[in-house]
C-alpha cells in the first residue's frame, strides 16, 4: 500500500517488493493498493502507479479508507488470489494413497481373490 498524496511510500515500493520477491514463499499473494484516492492533492499519477504494477505483475486498485472507496473491492480480491492459489496447489497435489486407492477400484473381485488378498 502506497499514499497516493506523498512520493516517499511509493518510492520505497520497488524496494519492499524486490524484498519480498527475494525471501517470500513463490506463492505468496500481492495486490498493490494506492490509498487516500478520494484526496486532490493527488502525487502519484495513476499511469505511473499502474506502470510499477505491471513490472511486478501486480493488480492495482486504488481506494479510499476514510471515504470507504473500494475498501472490500481490494480486500475481495486479494481473497480471490489467495483462493485462486490454493486451488492451484490442491489440483496440483496426488497423494500415492489417493493413487492406490482408484487402483483398488480398478481391479475386479477375482483379481483381488488371485492376489490372495484377504481384505
Amino acid at each position: 500500500m502506497y499514499d497516493i498524496t506523498g512520493e516517499h511510500s511509493f518510492i520505497n515500493l520497488a524496494k519492499w517488493l524486490r524484498n519480498i520477491e527475494q525471501n517470500a514463499s513463490t506463492d505468496v499473494q500481492l495486490l498493490l493498493v494506492g490509498n487516500k484516492c478520494d484526496m486532490e492533492n493527488r502525487v502519484v499519477e495513476l499511469e505511473r502507479a499502474q506502470k510499477l504494477a505491471d513490472s511486478f505483475d501486480l493488480e492495482l486498485i486504488e481506494a479510499s479508507a476514510k471515504e470507504n472507496i473500494n475498501v472490500e473491492e481490494a480486500f475481495l480480491a486479494l481473497a480471490k488470489k489467495m483462493n485462486d492459489c490454493r486451488s492451484r496447489k490442491l489440483s496440483r497435489k496426488v497423494s500415492a494413497r489417493d493413487v492406490i486407492k482408484w487402483d483398488k477400484l480398478d481391479q475386479s473381485d477375482e483379481d483381488l481373490k488371485k492376489s490372495n488378498c484377504s481384505c
